[in-house]
């Protein structure tokens, strides 16, 4: 069997497995649902804190990115800013390639948008464990200066 005859076979054994996965990702069974429920009520404060907790990696994030120039669009989310690029640089996706070089990345806005209208803008995930995410503002402060 040839390389390509091979790679055909793994390709027929990968998409089955890529199908199961994505139900597993993008909505959790049941069971897990009602189990996580469970343990995450039996602490009343637990959504307080969760919140305290997002609230302040995203006023970290947002200043740390605001210092080098990004523009911030105040959503509110927990989990990502939407940020024009700094001035200067043409478009998101050069930009992000850019911090992909310096171990860093965010999502071009074009990737949100059937237009040109976000291609300066990116999306920027906050949702890590505070060294990952301090450490990632750290990379993107030092690729910008």
């Amino acid at each position: 069997m040839g390389p390509v005859r091979a790679t055909r076979g793994i390709a027929k054994l990968i998409a089955p497995l890529n199908n199961s996965n994505n139900i597993f990702y993008v909505c959790s069974p049941t069971p897990l649902q009602l189990a996580l429920a469970e343990v995450l009520m039996s602490d009343p404060n637990y959504y307080d804190v969760l919140r305290e907790k997002f609230e302040a990696k995203r006023k970290v994030a947002v200043d740390a990115l605001t210092d080098v120039g990004f523009k911030i669009y105040d959503s509110g989310s927990a989990f990502y800013v939407w940020a024009r690029i700094p001035d200067g640089y043409a478009d998101a996706i050069e930009f992000n390639e850019m911090l992909i070089s310096k171990g860093v990345a965010g999502v071009p806005g074009g990737a949100f948008a059937d237009s040109d209208e976000h291609d300066r803008h990116m999306r920027l995930c906050i949702a890590r464990e505070d060294d990952i995410l301090f450490g990632a503002l750290n990379k993107i402060k030092t690729a910008i200066q």
